[in-house]
């Protein structure tokens, strides 16, 4: 399950040109930017070594200093040019995020925002200071101070002052100057240290910025919305959607799983589907399709089929899918994750109720394969099972091939293998049953 932050960047994409091939369209679209508020928390993370930031005042005795990362790669970088982690750990750095000597700079740049964090009168009043202006000096910039004991008590998020952070971007063998909107949080509910002092200093952060831009389809309008990329402020290719119908001036965001990214073609009504092809740098435009296809399209979204699948279960009995006298119930599930275990009892009963209707087939996305066939018979699933290893990639597993991203994901097919309804958790169960009654 994944989790997103503060601020909102308007950007209203107007059609720059299309062009259409067969029943393709192709829509370029620009974007402006303004505020809204996204609640995701993120932490700042605590450095040790200040002594290079001024306007620390001498009366502040308890503090901590923290710092906002606007470019991750660039920050491993220079944590690794000022000796902070060493060539191993660089190395492996390098490798899991996949820097590349082009995107970074290879001098010290200010990708970085430094904040203060203290306790004055007796601890009983909390003072922050962001060097909103990068200039590594806190004394020229804005003071912040929280009660306590309303900070335990009565925290509204409503109350933290909107801060605009300057940074610098290293792209194209060039630094960009750069803005975000933020809220500094004054204390996070999810974190708690054995120290309470520790626990009091504590800051986080919302991103108070995304993007939005929206484009008529068939006299209707849609929007589409980029959540901010955190961490790589210039790098959009893993960035998800969110897609809304935009009429009679209400904005309703459909829930959509999986969710919407680069290169997933997405049905957007009956035979009509969207393709995001890409996104520009720093967010500012994107380039889409809007295509007709044939039927019995195949895809991973409700309205598309999937292909016949043949495989043994864990006890090697074959099952073929779609079964024509049945409808298919696809659950993917691991033993380690708790909102499967714990929805185990109904959708025992679930089975029992529909059996006679439905063929349900649970896929263990699982390391050990006897773990799950023992949890299998302790608990009685007395249905098909299929064993996914969650250790190795393979793009024929079916959690790879239907893009399954959140656990337990329930799909609904119908008799010709067509996806009727697909969601995740409890209330996909419940959705499921309204089409089966």
């Amino acid at each position: 399950m994944k989790g997103y932050i503060i601020c909102i960047i308007l950007l209203f994409f107007q059609v720059h040109s299309f062009c259409q091939t067969n029943d393709s369209r192709m829509i370029q679209m620009k974007t402006i930017k303004d505020i809204g508020n996204q609640k995701v928390f993120r932490g700042c993370k605590e450095i040790t070594n200040y002594s290079f930031l001024k306007g620390i005042s001498d009366t502040l005795k308890t503090f901590k200093v923290y710092r906002i990362t606007h470019n991750l790669k660039q920050g491993i970088y220079q944590s690794y040019l000022e000796n902070k982690i060493d060539s191993i750990e660089y190395k492996n750095l390098v490798e899991k995020y996949n820097i590349k000597k082009l995107e970074i700079s290879p001098y010290i740049i200010k990708c970085h925002t430094h904040i203060l964090s203290g306790l004055i009168n007796e601890n009983k009043q909390k003072v922050i200071i962001c060097d909103n202006n990068n200039n590594y000096d806190f004394s020229d910039d804005p003071l912040l101070l929280y009660n306590v004991d309303i900070l335990n008590n009565k925290f509204s998020l409503d109350s933290c002052r909107t801060s605009t952070l300057q940074f610098e971007y290293f792209l194209n063998n060039k630094i960009h100057e750069k803005q975000i909107n933020v809220k500094i949080l004054p204390i996070n509910p999810s974190f708690s240290h054995s120290d309470p002092i520790d626990t009091l200093l504590y800051l986080s952060y919302v991103i108070c910025e995304h993007k939005i831009g929206s484009f008529t389809y068939k006299n209707s309008q849609y929007e589409l919305q980029i959540p901010h990329n955190w961490g790589f402020a210039a790098s959009y290719e893993n960035a998800i959607l969110l897609l809304a119908d935009n009429n009679n001036f209400k904005t309703i965001y459909r829930k959509i799983d999986p969710e919407i990214t680069i290169g997933r073609e997405f049905n957007l009504d009956e035979n009509i589907y969207l393709k995001v092809n890409s996104i520009s740098m720093f967010g500012d435009s994107l380039n889409l399709s809007i295509y007709s296809v044939n039927n019995n399209h195949e895809g991973i979204y409700p309205g598309d089929f999937i292909k016949p699948l043949d495989f043994y279960d864990v006890f090697k009995e074959n099952v073929k899918v779609p079964d024509i006298d049945k409808y298919t119930v696809l659950d993917f599930w691991g033993t380690w994750c708790a909102p499967c275990v714990a929805g185990l009892p109904k959708l025992k009963v679930f089975y029992q109720k529909y059996k006679t209707q439905i063929e349900l087939i649970s896929i263990a996305h699982d390391k050990d394969i006897e773990k799950v066939k023992k949890f299998i018979e302790e608990k009685e699933m007395n249905w098909v099972h299929k064993f996914e290893n969650n250790a190795k990639k393979n793009p024929e597993k079916l959690v790879e091939k239907l893009k399954v991203e959140c656990f337990p994901t329930f799909i609904l097919l119908d008799k010709s293998g067509k996806i009727l309804s697909r969601g995740c958790g409890e209330q996909q169960l419940k959705e499921i049953e309204k089409i089966l009654n």
